[in-house]
């Protein structure tokens, strides 16, 4: 706070007090694991009101056969039942990776032999 007045020599004075904005600035490292974040910093006087953001998230880093080009869709040879991580929106192994994540899905032990 910082007052803009002079102090008084009177006990019996009061003033106006407001206060119009509180900032806490946290010193630390965070980690906020298993999260997604979205930084955006813009100027305030740009916008009347607050601005809708919007995104389009790639996804989840997941288990995708070692042959397979997430990419172009294509399994390159013959898979050898290995896995390698890496992005994919193929519903299968996104499927698969729901059924077999521990953290967040059913955490069913599968190592792929049954897909694919």
């Amino acid at each position: 706070m910082v007052r803009d007045t002079a102090d008084s020599t009177s006990q019996m004075l009061q003033n106006k007090t407001q206060v119009q904005a509180i900032t806490e600035v946290i010193d630390a490292r965070l980690r906020y694991p298993h999260t997604a974040l979205l930084y955006v910093s813009f100027n305030a006087k740009s916008f009347n009101n607050i601005p809708k953001i919007s995104c389009k998230p790639k996804g989840r880093i997941i288990r995708i056969p070692q042959n397979y080009d997430p990419v172009s869709r294509v399994y390159n040879g013959t898979w050898d039942g290995t896995f390698k991580w890496g992005w994919s929106n193929n519903p299968a192994w996104i499927w698969f990776d729901i059924l077999t994540e521990p953290r967040f899905g059913l955490g069913r032990p599968g190592n792929g032999s049954h897909a694919g």
